[in-house]
């Protein structure tokens, strides 16, 4: 029998997590053997996720946000662990990425039937991240989301953020190195892609494809305010991207340096500030996921007690 560990962040999605989570558990313990652990301050998902697995946890599901998927994979054994998902945070974005049905009820009753896939992740100094990584405009965003938007929740909230970071952001100098190529300038994002939506849901890197080995990055240069506006509504179907100011790339190690302490956010968390240098890691992390079209349903055979 499969031994499987929840880790369950309930402040996720601003409470939105231990409300959900009341109605998967007692549905999951009829079903499955879990170890349930919870948590209760930044990091705590990391540690328990290496607990689990010292204890024999074949699968770690996160529950919760895109920050608690960043945090249990930092604590992974990756060549020994299944992750997998229960979306109800503020982005679930990883989530999009993968394909996973937009209700959580629906993850919640096909999750231990889907076939594990092995997925990309990037990697820096300071860990791995599993989604996006970027730097400027939306490191500001991610900042204000987790420390000061505080009355609104999920798309809402990355939403009074965006608008808010609107009035007040100004565009600064960026170095970027990438595959032994070089760019410099003023600019308003950077965002590096293992995935291709952030912030609840933007479309930020459409190209990006979590197992082709490469990022993908959108780097929006020197946009004004009002541009920023008229391409906004764009980003959710990544439209930006014809924008004369917006580049689309890929490549394997990306450097990304400013003369300003430009704060970086990966998964929607804040991880530092600049500089940062990233590398991705092909096929690192074996991840249920659904099918993709074209490709066959399987079913990774859980047993009821």
């Amino acid at each position: 029998m499969l031994k499987i560990a929840c880790i369950v962040n309930p402040v996720a999605g601003r409470g939105r997590t231990a409300r959900l989570w009341s109605q998967i558990e007692p549905m999951w313990k009829q079903k499955y053997h879990l170890q349930v652990y919870y948590t209760r301050s930044p990091g705590d998902a990391t540690a328990l996720a290496a607990e689990a697995q010292a204890r024999g946890a074949e699968i770690l599901v996160a529950v919760g946000g895109d920050g608690t998927v960043n945090e249990v994979v930092n604590g992974m054994e990756l060549n020994h662990g299944i992750l997998g998902l229960l979306p109800a945070g503020s982005g679930n974005d990883l989530c999009r990425s993968l394909g996973y049905p937009q209700n959580p009820l629906e993850t919640a009753a096909n999750l231990f039937n889907w076939t594990p896939r092995r997925i990309d992740l990037g990697k820096c100094d300071r860990g791995y991240f599993t989604n996006v990584i970027g730097a400027g405009f939306d490191g500001q965003v991610a900042y204000d989301v987790n420390n000061t938007i505080k009355f609104f929740k999920g798309k809402a909230a990355y939403l009074a953020s965006i608008l808010k970071n609107l009035v007040t952001y100004r565009n600064t100098p960026l170095e970027v190195e990438f595959d032994g190529k070089r760019w410099s300038g003023k600019a308003l994002l950077i965002a590096v892609g293992n995935g291709c939506y952030y912030a609840g849901g933007l479309k930020i890197v459409p190209p990006a494809v979590v197992d082709d080995g490469y990022f993908h990055i959108c780097l929006a240069k020197d946009v004004g305010k009002l541009e920023t506006l008229r391409l906004l509504p764009g980003v959710y179907g990544g439209h930006h991207t014809r924008h004369r100011h917006v580049e689309i790339f890929k490549a394997r190690r990306i450097f990304i340096n400013s003369p300003v302490a430009l704060t970086v956010q990966a998964d929607g968390e804040i991880f530092g500030t600049l500089p940062l240098s990233l590398e991705v890691v092909p096929a690192a992390l074996s991840v249920l996921a659904p099918a993709r079209q074209g490709h066959p349903h399987g079913r990774l055979p859980v047993q009821k007690p």
